[in-house]
């Protein structure tokens, strides 16, 4: 029995049973060592996983991503059950990759197949979403001076400053008489 799988606790009670240390194993040791392998697999990808999410993927978007990378090109279904999804949210989850440039789809024998793009399109998509949000900022800057100007305060000195601005002397002087009259 391998170290990480007492680690895992995957291996059903049957398992267990027909493969616990010192019993035979029935005839059937390589069964022991695909179970270990996909165990392995399984915990690996999520790990893998997890850490796609650091980088702005959703957990399901990994889950499906790594899952169609480590298949190969193959049916949104085989995909949803090695990513562990609903096959219909994977169809959603797969569109949304195929606009990251993360997976596309092809035609393998009159079937639609998905396939992952190789890991460099994920580093590719954010420097794509980095140019994006800094075309963003520079866009922002350009706005900043008049969004300013709206927020200027509008206290009555302030209103007073710019009207006695606008206004000629002529002016001025009319309006300090008809105040004075009042």
């Amino acid at each position: 029995m391998s170290a990480y799988h007492d680690e895992l606790e995957c291996r059903t009670p049957a398992l267990e049973r027909d493969y616990a240390p010192g019993r035979k194993a029935g005839g059937y040791p390589f069964l022991l060592k695909i179970f270990d392998t996909l165990a392995y697999n399984k915990t690996m990808n999520l790990e893998l996983a997890a850490q796609l999410q650091n980088i702005s993927l959703t957990d399901k978007q990994a889950r499906v991503y790594i899952a169609s990378l480590s298949l190969g090109p193959n049916s949104a279904q085989n995909i949803a059950k090695a990513a562990d999804v609903n096959r219909a949210t994977t169809y959603v989850i797969i569109e949304e990759l195929m606009g990251m440039g993360l997976v596309t789809q092809s035609e393998k024998s009159k079937r639609t197949v998905f396939v992952a793009a190789p890991p460099s399109a994920i580093k590719q998509y954010l420097e794509d979403v980095k140019t994006d949000l800094q075309n963003k900022i520079d866009e922002l800057e350009k706005l900043q001076p008049q969004l300013e100007k709206l927020s200027t305060p509008t206290d009555l000195e302030h209103l007073k400053r710019q009207i006695i601005q606008s206004l000629n002397q002529a002016e001025i002087e009319r309006l300090i008489a008809e105040l004075q009259k009042s």
